[in-house]
Protein backbone atom coordinates (compact mmCIF):
# COMPACT_ATOMS: atom_id res chain seq x y z
CA UNK A 1 0.00 0.00 0.00
CA UNK A 2 1.26 3.42 -1.12
CA UNK A 3 2.80 5.15 2.10
CA UNK A 4 5.02 8.15 0.61
CA UNK A 5 4.70 10.45 -1.90
CA UNK A 6 7.86 12.91 -2.78
CA UNK A 7 7.69 14.72 -5.92
CA UNK A 8 10.95 15.89 -7.69
CA UNK A 9 12.21 19.41 -6.96
CA UNK A 10 11.16 22.03 -9.48
CA UNK A 11 7.74 19.75 -9.70
CA UNK A 12 5.75 21.48 -12.38
CA UNK A 13 2.50 19.68 -11.36
CA UNK A 14 -0.22 22.23 -11.21
CA UNK A 15 -3.26 19.88 -10.36
CA UNK A 16 -3.41 17.05 -7.88
CA UNK A 17 -6.94 15.00 -9.13
CA UNK A 18 -10.04 13.57 -7.96
CA UNK A 19 -9.23 10.33 -5.46
CA UNK A 20 -5.05 10.73 -6.91
CA UNK A 21 -4.14 9.38 -3.08
CA UNK A 22 -7.53 8.43 -0.95
CA UNK A 23 -7.49 5.76 0.87
CA UNK A 24 -3.63 5.44 0.84
CA UNK A 25 -1.38 4.89 3.45
CA UNK A 26 0.68 8.31 3.06
CA UNK A 27 1.92 9.85 6.39
CA UNK A 28 2.49 12.77 5.04
CA UNK A 29 3.25 15.28 1.82
CA UNK A 30 4.69 18.22 0.92
CA UNK A 31 2.57 19.83 -1.92
CA UNK A 32 4.51 20.97 -4.91
CA UNK A 33 4.23 25.05 -5.44
CA UNK A 34 2.88 25.09 -8.61
CA UNK A 35 -0.24 22.72 -7.87
CA UNK A 36 -3.16 25.26 -8.24
CA UNK A 37 -5.73 22.83 -7.12
CA UNK A 38 -6.56 19.88 -5.25
CA UNK A 39 -9.52 18.41 -6.88
CA UNK A 40 -12.54 16.44 -4.54
CA UNK A 41 -11.47 13.36 -2.50
CA UNK A 42 -7.83 13.72 -3.30
CA UNK A 43 -6.75 13.14 -0.29
CA UNK A 44 -10.00 11.35 1.42
CA UNK A 45 -9.95 8.42 3.65
CA UNK A 46 -6.04 8.74 4.48
CA UNK A 47 -6.02 7.63 7.69
CA UNK A 48 -2.35 7.73 8.63
CA UNK A 49 -2.42 11.00 6.64
CA UNK A 50 -0.91 13.41 9.57
CA UNK A 51 1.32 16.31 7.85
CA UNK A 52 0.17 18.13 5.13
CA UNK A 53 2.91 21.13 3.88
CA UNK A 54 2.73 23.55 1.21
CA UNK A 55 6.14 24.32 -0.26
CA UNK A 56 6.85 28.02 -0.25
CA UNK A 57 5.36 30.77 -2.52
CA UNK A 58 2.96 28.05 -3.14
CA UNK A 59 0.28 28.86 -5.62
CA UNK A 60 -2.42 26.64 -4.70
CA UNK A 61 -5.93 28.28 -5.22
CA UNK A 62 -8.46 25.57 -4.50
CA UNK A 63 -8.93 22.95 -2.05
CA UNK A 64 -11.71 20.80 -3.61
CA UNK A 65 -14.86 18.93 -1.43
CA UNK A 66 -13.42 16.84 0.86
CA UNK A 67 -9.97 17.01 -0.38
CA UNK A 68 -8.89 15.64 3.11
CA UNK A 69 -11.94 14.44 5.09
CA UNK A 70 -11.00 11.62 7.43
CA UNK A 71 -7.33 12.09 7.79
CA UNK A 72 -5.44 12.50 10.81
CA UNK A 73 -4.62 15.72 10.08
CA UNK A 74 -3.64 18.43 12.95
CA UNK A 75 -2.36 21.70 11.74
CA UNK A 76 -1.71 23.50 8.68
CA UNK A 77 -0.50 26.52 7.75
CA UNK A 78 -2.56 27.90 4.87
CA UNK A 79 -0.85 29.69 1.98
CA UNK A 80 -1.54 33.43 1.50
CA UNK A 81 -3.16 32.07 -2.77
CA UNK A 82 -5.73 30.17 -1.34
CA UNK A 83 -8.70 31.67 -2.51
CA UNK A 84 -11.52 28.44 -1.84
CA UNK A 85 -11.36 25.87 0.70
CA UNK A 86 -14.32 23.36 -0.25
CA UNK A 87 -17.28 21.42 0.69
CA UNK A 88 -16.41 19.46 3.54
CA UNK A 89 -12.42 19.45 2.94
CA UNK A 90 -11.42 19.04 6.33
CA UNK A 91 -14.49 17.26 7.64
CA UNK A 92 -14.18 14.19 9.56
CA UNK A 93 -10.31 15.27 10.96
CA UNK A 94 -10.73 14.72 14.59
CA UNK A 95 -6.93 15.55 15.69
CA UNK A 96 -7.10 18.89 13.50
CA UNK A 97 -6.89 21.62 15.88
CA UNK A 98 -4.78 24.06 14.24
CA UNK A 99 -5.37 25.88 11.19
CA UNK A 100 -3.12 29.00 10.14
CA UNK A 101 -4.06 31.94 7.56
CA UNK A 102 -1.09 34.26 6.99
CA UNK A 103 -2.20 37.85 6.83
CA UNK A 104 -1.80 38.79 3.70
CA UNK A 105 -4.40 35.88 2.90
CA UNK A 106 -6.79 35.81 0.04
CA UNK A 107 -9.33 33.26 1.07
CA UNK A 108 -12.99 34.30 0.03
CA UNK A 109 -14.71 31.11 0.23
CA UNK A 110 -14.85 28.52 3.35
CA UNK A 111 -17.81 26.15 2.11
CA UNK A 112 -20.48 24.68 3.78
CA UNK A 113 -19.14 21.68 6.17
CA UNK A 114 -15.13 22.45 6.05
CA UNK A 115 -14.31 22.17 9.35
CA UNK A 116 -17.01 19.27 10.58
CA UNK A 117 -16.00 17.37 13.25
CA UNK A 118 -12.34 19.41 13.87
CA UNK A 119 -10.88 20.42 17.40
CA UNK A 120 -9.76 23.90 16.46
CA UNK A 121 -8.65 25.81 19.58
CA UNK A 122 -8.85 28.86 17.76
CA UNK A 123 -9.56 30.08 14.24
CA UNK A 124 -9.30 33.71 12.74
CA UNK A 125 -11.87 34.45 9.54
CA UNK A 126 -9.21 35.89 7.04
CA UNK A 127 -10.15 39.25 5.93
CA UNK A 128 -11.46 38.46 2.32
CA UNK A 129 -13.79 35.67 3.61
CA UNK A 130 -17.36 36.96 2.51
CA UNK A 131 -19.24 34.68 4.95
CA UNK A 132 -19.52 31.26 7.24
CA UNK A 133 -21.93 28.92 5.40
CA UNK A 134 -24.25 26.60 6.74
CA UNK A 135 -22.77 23.61 8.77
CA UNK A 136 -19.28 25.27 8.09
CA UNK A 137 -18.06 24.41 11.75
CA UNK A 138 -20.90 21.67 12.84
CA UNK A 139 -20.07 19.32 15.72
CA UNK A 140 -16.73 21.38 16.27
CA UNK A 141 -15.07 21.52 19.62
CA UNK A 142 -13.78 25.40 19.57
CA UNK A 143 -12.61 27.35 21.52
CA UNK A 144 -12.49 30.95 20.02
CA UNK A 145 -13.49 32.26 16.47
CA UNK A 146 -12.36 35.70 15.88
CA UNK A 147 -13.94 37.53 12.95
CA UNK A 148 -11.68 40.88 13.21
CA UNK A 149 -13.15 44.22 11.68
CA UNK A 150 -11.30 44.64 9.30
CA UNK A 151 -13.07 41.56 7.75
CA UNK A 152 -15.04 41.91 4.64
CA UNK A 153 -17.75 38.99 6.22
CA UNK A 154 -21.17 39.80 5.70
CA UNK A 155 -23.28 37.29 6.96
CA UNK A 156 -23.10 34.17 8.99
CA UNK A 157 -25.42 31.74 7.52
CA UNK A 158 -28.13 29.59 9.32
CA UNK A 159 -26.65 26.55 11.23
CA UNK A 160 -22.98 27.62 10.56
CA UNK A 161 -21.99 25.93 14.19
CA UNK A 162 -25.12 23.33 14.92
CA UNK A 163 -23.74 21.02 17.41
CA UNK A 164 -20.67 22.87 18.64
CA UNK A 165 -19.06 23.32 21.44
CA UNK A 166 -17.60 27.30 20.91
CA UNK A 167 -16.42 29.02 24.44
CA UNK A 168 -16.13 32.85 22.37
CA UNK A 169 -17.25 34.39 19.19
CA UNK A 170 -15.72 37.58 18.60
CA UNK A 171 -18.01 39.14 15.51
CA UNK A 172 -16.83 41.92 12.80
CA UNK A 173 -18.84 45.24 13.76
CA UNK A 174 -19.25 45.45 10.00
CA UNK A 175 -21.40 41.95 9.88
CA UNK A 176 -25.13 42.79 8.49
CA UNK A 177 -26.38 39.42 8.50
CA UNK A 178 -27.11 36.91 11.36
CA UNK A 179 -29.45 33.98 11.59
CA UNK A 180 -29.99 31.34 14.37
CA UNK A 181 -26.89 31.02 16.08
Amino acid sequence: KLNRIRFSENSELHTIGNFAFSNSGIKSIKIPRHVKHIQKNAFTCCEKLDQLEFESNSELQIIGMNAFSDSLIQSISIPSSLTQIGKGAFSLCFKFHRIDFPPNSNLQIIDKYAFCNCCLESISIPRHVNGINKGTFSFCIIQIIEIDDDCEIQFIDKRAFPKSDIVIIMISKKLSYLINL
